[in-house]
């Protein structure tokens, strides 16, 4: 009996030790889970600030560069902000990277790179000023792209740290958890079977105890008062047991506060988390999982996964084998939807130490031995928007490459056409030469027509945007459009009720659906449908996440959309790059949808081509809502009527003196007085000594210390009654900034001579 008793006190005591020891290593565990979650956050915030150090340096070389293009002291904005807040975001990141000796050496290097590269950014600005270079030195481009180039190796090389960092924590931060979950669990189950033991041995000694009592009831008193007292001592180890049963129940209770919070941690993260056992069958499947592949828990937990797909690479692989390969490091792949969709995606894997999962597990999973981790990041969303944001910044340095160009080609065809018209009056209609004339100057007219597309791609035409009613635009455009696309296509129009007026240029919106016909057409040679249709929309949040070329706002939006082939996506990615064309050999010119994109996103507004091989293509352009105080609606582009001429005095500003030719000898024959300067320094000067001009006709970017804007200013304080005609062949300073008050009418190059006489009398006749 005494051995009895001994063994279940030892068993007693084995079972309070066991529990003591497990909540010791549980509370251990979860402090070192705490500690490593803060680490963890470290080398995330290490990450941001790389990458807000990034983000600064490019905006300041973004914008010295525009600013070196064009002279435009607004893309200093971003280059002065990026200045003002560099110094605190290197302070920060080697604050975040000081207890890692790699990290915080690579820092310093970091700083030093970086803030050579701001300081030529800045001599970059102060030579500019100072000297005006009409070419940008080439050696200095490629020293800073030499920089760039180190710099981005330096905070790859960091960020890769850093992430590797963070994988390795994350593991630990699982690693912590299974482990204080097993001791938990470990330690209760034992406490509870040996409580048990102990319970069932107590119950058979009182049985034993009351069988004596019956047998021995003539004992005498002494034998009774040791029973009573054999009786107490029993209900003291009956008061510890229950004293037992009430830890134990705290215990249970804490092992299931546990399982709820990782509950809720599996069901809340965003990424899937499955958790298969030693079978391969399906242990956890939790929400995320549920919501990126379109399979419940029904049809998953306890099956093996039906998941597969394929790597980058092209192998075909299931989901076991895929997170074979991935690990720890992770890998990208495309995995298949339920409903057959692919996704791109991120796909982590450790294997788990092998243990029991209690149930009320995730999604109530039966007990299994689990043996696989898999976490999987749904990426579609984010490579497409990493597409969209690569796309929109090579599209906007061949914008800046054709704007210069065409800039500079507006130049000679004002040359070609001005002369062609001057010495086409000079001969008999008929005459061979006159033909030849007529010859060069519909050739040039074809150059103007590409260089304004040219414009328009880069965004640098001059647009003249009114309220506008797009539906009004609709019947002319569906006449237009039966006689253009022939007989075996058929067009309709879908105009919405209450459409909201647009602020946008109606003789561009007109073009661009005409081009969008045209190549509609083209993509249907055996005929087919074409439909236009108009509808308000409200660009949300959601929308710009995945489009981030695009302003959240209130839109116009008009459609065209056609039966035709399609496009693959190779195409898609260079539908809208100037020169690029599917047609063949002398049958388009590539400028179509560049030039639409350039006017689109000059009038504030945005494209988008939704295109699949055999399904047609829709496009679908967004222009901005016009609002009270715009103007008037106007429901059609009007034509002005012919201009008379004059005999007003002009003064002509011009540093080409080919171009100061021609426009002076068109004034002339239509009755002006000429004065001609080369720059506006020397037309400031002729103003200083007393010319008398009534109409001031300048370009805007000359040599010299005054711009046209400087000359017009100055000139117009002096005589408040002067008339102004600006001219340019690359207006968008104009158009974006304006002349800072100054009422003046804006003429592009090239232009013609009746042309020349219309805005010539528009700016005289301008109503102050």
């Amino acid at each position: 009996m005494m051995k009895r008793n001994s063994l279940r006190q030892t068993m007693f005591w084995a079972a309070i030790i066991v529990i003591v020891i497990a909540n010791v290593f549980a509370y251990r565990s979860l402090n070192d889970l705490m500690a490593v979650s803060r680490q963890a956050d470290a080398a995330q915030y290490s990450l941001y600030q790389l990458e807000r150090v990034l983000s600064l340096l490019k905006d300041a070389e973004t914008g010295q560069r525009g600013y070196l293009l064009s002279r435009d002291e607004g893309y200093l904005d971003p280059y002065r902000v990026a200045l003002a807040e560099m110094p605190s975001a290197l302070h920060e990141l080697k604050a975040t990277v000081a207890a890692d000796p790699l990290q915080r050496d690579r820092a310093a290097g970091l700083e030093t790179m970086v803030m050579d590269q701001l300081a030529a950014l800045a001599r970059g600005v102060v030579e500019w000023r100072e000297e005006a270079p009409a070419i940008i030195d080439s050696a200095l481009l490629d020293s800073g792209k030499t920089r760039m180039d180190a710099i981005r190796d330096s905070i790859s090389a960091m960020i890769a740290t850093e992430q590797g960092a963070v994988t390795a924590l994350n593991s630990q931060v699982n690693s912590e958890a299974a482990t204080a979950v097993s001791l938990l669990a470990g330690g209760t189950i034992f406490s509870l079977v040996v409580i048990v033991i102990v319970f069932l041995w107590t119950t058979d000694q009182v049985k034993r105890r009351h069988a004596l009592q019956h047998q021995l009831s003539d004992l005498n008193e002494e034998l009774e008062g040791r029973v009573a007292l054999r009786t107490a001592e029993l209900a003291d180890a009956n008061a510890a047991l229950r004293d037992e049963s009430e830890r134990r129940t705290v215990a249970a209770d804490t092992l299931r506060d546990n399982i709820e919070i990782l509950n809720a941690v599996i069901g809340a993260t965003p990424l899937a988390v499955i958790l298969l056992d030693g079978l391969g069958r399906v242990a956890v499947w939790n929400a995320a999982a549920e919501k990126i592949f379109g399979y419940g828990h029904a049809e998953t937990l306890g099956r093996a996964p039906a998941l597969k797909g394929r790597t980058l690479s092209g192998e075909a692989v299931d989901l076991v084998r895929l997170a074979a390969a991935a690990g720890a490091q992770g890998c990208d792949a495309e995995l298949e939807r339920k409903d057959g969709k692919t996704i791109h995606a991120r796909v982590l894997a450790a294997p788990i130490v092998a243990q029991r999962l209690p149930r009320g597990m995730v999604n109530d999973a039966p007990a299994a031995t689990a043996s696989l981790l898999i976490l999987i990041e749904d990426t579609t969303a984010r490579n497409s928007v990493e597409q969209q944001l690569r796309q929109a910044q090579k599209m906007d340095v061949i914008g800046q490459l054709t704007g210069g160009v065409a800039h500079d080609f507006n130049n000679l065809l004002t040359i070609i056409v001005g002369n062609g018209d001057l010495a086409l009056e000079r001969l008999e209609d008929g005459s061979e030469l006159a033909d030849y004339l007529k010859t060069v100057l519909r050739a040039a007219a074809r150059g103007s027509e590409l260089t304004q597309r040219l414009l328009a791609f880069a965004r640098k035409q001059t647009l003249q945007p009114r309220v506008v009613d797009v539906n009004s635009l609709l019947p002319g455009i569906s006449t237009m459009l039966k006689r253009v696309l022939g007989e075996n296509i058929s067009v309709s129009s879908l105009p919405s009720q209450a459409l909201w007026p647009a602020l946008v240029d109606p003789s561009q919106v007109e073009d661009a659906m005409l081009n969008l016909a045209i190549n509609a057409r083209d993509a249907m040679p055996n005929g087919g449908q074409l439909v236009i249709e108009t509808r308000n929309v409200s660009l949300d949040d959601d929308y710009i996440a995945l489009n981030p070329e695009a302003l959240p706002g209130d839109y116009v939006m008009f459609s065209v959309a056609d039966t035709g082939h399609g496009m693959t996506p190779d195409v898609l990615e260079h539908v809208f790059e100037p020169f690029f064309t599917t047609k063949e050999m002398g049958k388009g010119t590539g400028l179509g949808l560049s030039m639409i994109y350039g006017f689109v996103k000059q009038s504030g507004g945005h494209i988008k081509i939704y295109s699949e091989v055999g399904h047609g293509t829709t496009v679908r352009i967004y222009l901005p809502r016009a609002r009270p105080g715009d103007g008037d609606l106007v429901h059609a582009p009007t034509h002005e009527a012919p201009v008379p001429s004059g005999r007003e005095t002009v003064l002509v500003v011009e540093d080409n003196i080919d171009v100061r030719r021609v426009a002076v000898r068109i004034m002339k024959e239509l009755g002006y007085g000429v004065i001609e300067a080369e720059t506006a320094d020397q037309a400031n000067d002729l103003l200083e000594k007393g010319a008398a001009v009534d109409v001031l006709f300048t370009d805007i970017v000359m040599p010299g210390k005054l711009t046209g804007y400087d000359l017009a200013k100055i000139a117009i304080k002096r005589n408040s009654r002067l008339k102004v005609l600006f001219t340019s062949g690359y207006s968008e300073v104009f158009m974006r900034q304006g002349a800072d008050g100054v009422r003046a009418e804006l003429i592009s190059k090239p232009y013609r001579k009746q042309e020349l006489a219309l805005r010539l009398r528009a700016a005289i006749e301008a109503v102050d």
